[in-house]
């Protein structure tokens, strides 16, 4: 679905030079991506493993899941996002399908 603005589903279409060439901008800065796929992929499949019946229930939950992720996963993460970026800087922002979806 378009809109006036020029959003398209989860990217922007800017076409002023060239109406057959796109760029698409990703939706969310990658420190967002970051952190959803810790919370998404981890967190989020634990917070909700007993299936809380109550929000204080679900909020005690969130806190002792995320009191309990381990220094080396953190550590995990920082790698990967570094490695994420050090890519980004080799390549120059171009494109990086090969790395990411891993995990």
């Amino acid at each position: 679905m378009a809109t006036l603005n020029g959003l398209v589903e989860n990217c922007r279409i800017w076409s002023e030079a060239n109406p057959q060439v796109y760029v698409e901008t990703p939706l969310h800065p990658e420190k967002l991506t970051v952190w959803w796929a810790l919370w998404a992929g981890y967190v989020k499949s634990l917070v909700y493993a007993d299936k809380p019946q109550t929000l204080d229930h679900l909020e005690d939950n969130i806190r002792r899941v995320i009191a309990d992720i381990r220094p080396q996963t953190l550590e995990k993460v920082i790698e990967n996002w570094t490695s994420r970026l050090d890519y980004i800087r080799a390549s120059r922002g171009s494109p990086m399908p090969e790395i990411i979806f891993k995990m």
